[in-house]
C-alpha cells in the first residue's frame, strides 16, 4: 500500500487527487489530507439548499461537489481527512474501518459505527464517511473532526430540519463533537496528524507515493473540472 500526505489545502485539487488515483487504480493508497474553509457536498446534493450561499460567498468559503454520496461536510484546517483506494469487495471496506476505529483508540477515543457511514462518541459525530465504486477499485474516505470552527459550522450549513428532526436534534452543532474537546488534550491539529501518520507507519506497510509530471497535470485538469461543477 502507498502513503500520501497531501500538502494542497485546495479542495478541488485534493478531490480531483482522489478521484485520478482511483481512476487509474492498480495499487492501494492511503491518503491524509485538508481542506481549508470548504463546504464538501455530495454528488447529488442541491448545494443551494444544503449550503448558506450568502455567508459562503461574504467569508470565502469554496464549494466543492465530490465523487461520493451523502451529506455535505464543512472542512476547515481543524478537520482532518482521510481516503483509502482498495480493490472491490466489503472486507477492504470493514477493514479499512475498524482500522480507523483502533487508530482513534490509540489515541484515547472509544469511537463506534453508527449506521453505514458515521463513527460516534456517546451519540456525537466525530466522523463521517462516503465510499465510490471505478472498475475494479473503490474509495472510501472520511473526516475527523478534531478542532473544526463549530460556530462557522452552523452558520454554513443549512440542512433540511426533517434530517436533524431524525436524530431528535435542533441543529447540527448539537450533533458533532471535535475529538479535541473529547480528548481534553492541548495538542493542535498538526500534533494530531503526526499522530496518524505515525500510526499508519507503524501499523501498516506503507511505501511513501512520488506522482509523476503527467499525473499532477491531470490532477490540475480535473481540479479546474470539479471547481467549475461544484
Amino acid at each position: 500500500m502507498f502513503y500520501i500526505r497531501l500538502k494542497s489545502n485546495n479542495p478541488y485539487y485534493n478531490l480531483a487527487t482522489e478521484e485520478c488515483l482511483l481512476q487509474k487504480a492498480c495499487n492501494q493508497f492511503i491518503l491524509v489530507w485538508q481542506n481549508d474553509n470548504a463546504v464538501v457536498i455530495g454528488k447529488n446534493q442541491d448545494k443551494n439548499v444544503e449550503v448558506d450561499m450568502e455567508y459562503a460567498l461574504e467569508n470565502d468559503i469554496k464549494i466543492a461537489r465530490r465523487m461520493t454520496g451523502g451529506g455535505a461536510v464543512y472542512h476547515d484546517l481543524g478537520n482532518v481527512n482521510f481516503s483509502f483506494i482498495l480493490p472491490l469487495g466489503e472486507s477492504y471496506i470493514s477493514d479499512s474501518v475498524a482500522f480507523i476505529i483502533s487508530m482513534l483508540k490509540g489515541y484515547g477515543i472509544d469511537a463506534q459505527k453508527s449506521g453505514r457511514n458515521d463513527l460516534c462518541v456517546n451519540d456525537k459525530k466525530i466522523c463521517g464517511m462516503a465510499m465510490a465504486e471505478m472498475g475494479e477499485y473503490q474509495l472510501l474516505h472520511g473526516t475527523l473532526m478534531y478542532q473544526v470552527n463549530m460556530e462557522v459550522l452552523e452558520k454554513v450549513l443549512t440542512p433540511e430540519m426533517s434530517k436533524l428532526q431524525r436524530h431528535g436534534i435542533k441543529s447540527v452543532k448539537n450533533r458533532v463533537a471535535n475529538i479535541k474537546e473529547i480528548v481534553n488534550k492541548e495538542e493542535d491539529t498538526d500534533a494530531f496528524i503526526s499522530f496518524i501518520e505515525k500510526y499508519i507507519k507503524r501499523e501498516m506497510k506503507v511505501q511513501e507515493y512520488i506522482f509523476t509530471d503527467e499525473e499532477r497535470n491531470e490532477i490540475q485538469e480535473r481540479s479546474r473540472y470539479i471547481r467549475a461543477n461544484s
